[in-house]
């Protein structure tokens, strides 16, 4: 049993597990001990709120199917030492994150019914004196839209980005903490969702529906295409703003450990930052954040794990 999650010889000294119970959870990453926290979470809450979620069941069955695969990925890297098996392990996010972000479609609403839609725009109005997302309308061009329809969905990659040159470079120390704060942020932005369901300004706030905002070739497919992975407007995943806070964690790991790759992000991750409210789908309130996520993770991360110098 002592062999079920043992880590990286490099980081075993380092390890801030160490109180856990030998050969359970002490061997673990921190990124691996958040992926497996986060599946027993969710099939709690699920269980906790049965009566309210349909196909409850299934639900908790594909968590512990899930927790069982990733122990038994660790167990098969440590075993069989297989490159295959030891990149899927190492890049263990990628596969996980995806459904994870799927299933919140049907359980975020299921538990928690209440949107905060008003709330949120009335702290808008609030802090602005203004509807925000509704006053960068006079700046709309489609040439503005397109490009920062392709910077919002840059997001998507930014953490693999930064993940492959540190991997191949053979920094697991550094890919593995950049790896834990981004892992971090994904999973506590998603119980976000679940404290502050909200459907965003593109379905919330009914007179944006009259005004379009068009790009040139790009922004609209793009778009469809998005809402048909993210199943918008049913994930309620508005505040915070998971784009904002993962482009704030790869933008300053890249700082730390890519400089070169950090320039080139730079003006994406700022286009990123704006194109969330000029596209609709945050509120400012949620950009606000989501800054304030990336730097409680990041805080999170260091403690969790001690950066690398």
């Amino acid at each position: 049993m002592r062999a079920l999650c043992l880590p990286p010889a490099e980081s075993r000294h380092r390890r801030p597990w160490a109180w856990l119970p030998p050969g359970l959870l002490g061997n673990c990453t921190p990124a691996e001990q958040v992926t497996l926290g986060y599946l027993i979470a969710i099939a709690l809450l699920v269980a906790a709120f049965r009566t309210r979620v349909p196909a409850w069941g299934v639900f908790v069955a594909l968590h512990a199917l899930g927790i069982t695969g990733l122990l038994a990925l660790i167990q098969g890297a440590h075993v069989t030492k297989h490159p295959g098996v030891r990149a899927a392990r190492d890049w263990h996010p990628v596969l996980f994150i995806p459904p994870l972000f799927h299933e919140l479609s049907y359980l975020i609403h299921a538990v928690h019914p209440t949107d905060f839609d008003g709330v949120l725009i009335a702290l808008d109005r609030w802090l602005f004196g203004v509807d925000p997302v509704l006053w960068l309308q006079q700046f709309a061009s489609p040439w503005l839209t397109e490009w920062l329809q392709l910077a919002y969905t840059s997001f998507y990659f930014f953490p693999v980005i930064l993940g492959i040159p540190l991997y191949r470079a053979g920094r697991l120390r550094e890919f593995r903490h950049a790896q834990l704060g981004i892992v971090l942020t994904f999973y506590l932005s998603y119980l976000g969702y679940f404290l502050v369901p909200a459907l965003g300004p593109r379905f919330a706030q009914q007179s944006l529906r009259e005004i379009p905002l068009d790009g040139l070739y790009l922004a609209t497919p793009i778009r469809q295409l998005l809402d048909r992975f993210e199943m918008a407007p049913f994930t309620r995943d508005a505040f915070p703003s998971g784009h904002v806070a993962i482009a704030l964690m790869v933008q300053y790991y890249a700082w730390r450990y890519v400089p070169g790759l950090a320039r080139w992000l730079l003006p994406v991750t700022a286009s990123l930052l704006v194109s969330t409210v000029y596209l609709r789908y945050h509120y400012v309130v949620d950009v606000l954040a989501g800054v304030v996520l990336a730097g409680l993770c990041l805080a999170l991360a260091r403690r969790l794990d001690r950066e690398p110098a």
